[in-house]
């Protein structure tokens, strides 16, 4: 059982069931609210009622199957549980890679283009967000934020800021 919540837990299926509860009530308040205005038939709320509750599985089997991500929605990797260790190992179809498998990346800093100088704080931000993303693909080595806004100073050559860096340079286009 305790496998069984960890895993609803590790899926987000309890916050999609609270949303769609809370969607759920207002939709029915809702329906309360505009049948008299809109002269509907008395049997309207009850409908809408009926429809909220057969829909609430669905909206769980969904939540357990999907996962809504900046990139969309992607299904919900499978999780087998160990039964020995008590601990959830992802089934995937690749091995997580060791560090020698792993290509290693660097985000250079990005720079601030508006005329007002004051707005660089977004670009360091976005550079933030890119590392921070990246960093969550097992199969890349992202290089850490301190090393990368070293270069910031170094102008827009990529050949500069590898020499700096003492790497390799590949712009991956």
């Amino acid at each position: 059982m305790r496998a069984f919540i960890a895993d609803l837990r590790r899926r987000k299926v309890h916050r999609a069931a609270a949303l769609y509860l809370l969607g759920g009530y207002a939709s029915v308040e809702a329906a309360d609210l505009l049948v008299p205005l809109l002269q509907l038939p008395g049997g309207t709320v009850r409908i809408v009622l009926v429809l909220v509750i057969i829909g609430f599985p669905f909206a769980l089997a969904l939540s357990w199957a999907f996962e809504i991500t900046s990139r969309g929605l992607v299904r919900t990797p499978s999780v087998e549980v160990s039964e020995r260790a008590g601990q959830a190992i992802e089934n995937t179809t690749h091995p997580p890679s060791t560090d020698g498998d792993r290509t290693s990346i660097l985000v250079a800093p990005l720079s601030n283009q508006s005329p007002d100088p004051d707005n660089e704080y977004i670009a360091d931000g976005l550079t933030d967000e890119i590392i921070t993303d990246l960093s969550k693909i097992a199969s890349l080595r992202v290089i850490a934020r301190a090393s990368t806004m070293r270069l910031k100073g170094l102008g827009d050559s990529l050949a500069a800021k590898a020499r700096a860096l003492r790497v390799e340079c590949s712009t991956g286009l």
